[in-house]
């Protein structure tokens, strides 16, 4: 990824999820994961979401979505993440509409969690 990309995807999250902070992190061995992480109140419920991707795979390869409390096994991926309906344009997508996308099921599937 390039650090106009990264600038570009810090600055729509800050925009429009302040409450939202950047993190980066090694995971499976010595691989760097970037992303955002944050939490939400929805019916009075404290939800965390994380969307996270490698840093040398974005944005060919989508970023992972976890929310916790863990939802509903039927909504999610083999490995824990937001099951995401859609295919990945790595031109127009961005972490910030993922955060939007895990938001919005929040608030259409409150029965999931």
């Amino acid at each position: 990824m390039t650090e106009k990309r990264w600038q570009a995807e810090c600055e729509l999250v800050r925009k429009y999820f302040p409450a939202f902070e950047t993190f980066e992190c090694v995971r499976s061995g010595q691989r760097i994961y970037i992303g955002f992480q944050g939490e939400i109140v929805c019916r009075k419920n404290l939800f965390r979401i994380c969307v996270l991707s490698p840093k040398d795979g974005y944005p060919l390869m989508e970023p992972r979505v976890r929310i916790r409390p863990t939802l509903d096994r039927g909504h999610l991926e083999a490995d824990g993440a937001l099951s995401i309906f859609g295919e990945w344009i790595p031109s127009r997508g961005s972490f910030a509409k993922l955060i939007a996308t895990a938001i919005r099921y929040i608030r259409t599937f409150p029965n999931s969690v």
